[in-house]
């Protein structure tokens, strides 16, 4: 199987497809806050812990 620059190339300037839904990690966040609990014990029905954690700290770290 050859490598396909053009997947390169769109996903380099235009970004990839998500593969979780904002949704699903806005309502992991707004669990997480409204219940006190840590974010280590978030349930099955929201994403990877990690997922979650790094959109928090990256929209934290850009101000918003």
């Amino acid at each position: 199987m050859a490598f396909d620059c053009t997947i390169a190339a769109a996903c380099e300037i235009g970004g990839c497809r998500r593969s979780t839904e904002l949704r699903d990690v806005m309502d992991g966040l707004l669990y997480t806050a409204a219940s006190g609990c840590a974010r280590s014990t978030l349930l099955k029905d929201f994403p990877p812990v990690t997922t979650v954690q790094g959109y928090f700290y990256t929209r934290r770290d850009s101000g918003l």
